[in-house]
């Protein structure tokens, strides 16, 4: 089961998303906001990182999009990262990510 996530997406020194997920609270702290998340939102954010490989890397470009994403489960951390190549469900993913920065706005 997982505890948390923690996210970060960025662009050369420029970060687009930084996030932790908290389960047991519902709550997902994004980009200096805390916002209250429903279960369902929690099951569609597992559910996309269900088939993604550890690494996504592809052509060495200064200001390509990068992202890491550690999976928190008690002591364990799973650690996924891409740069320049990304799973098929990523813009799902970061969609996901900004619906629940939005519901604060």
């Amino acid at each position: 089961m997982i505890d948390a996530l923690d996210i970060l997406i960025q662009n050369g020194s420029l970060v687009i998303i930084e996030a932790f997920v908290v389960w047991k609270d519902k709550v997902c702290y994004i980009n200096n906001t805390k916002n209250p998340v429903s279960k369902s939102f929690l099951k569609k954010l597992e559910e996309t990182l269900l088939s993604w490989e550890k690494e996504y890397i592809g052509p060495s470009k200064i200001d390509t999009e990068e992202y890491t994403v550690k999976v928190i489960c008690g002591s364990s951390v799973e650690t996924y990262h891409g740069k320049g190549k990304y799973p098929l469900n990523y813009s799902t993913f970061k969609e996901l990510l900004m619906e629940a920065y939005h519901e604060s706005a």
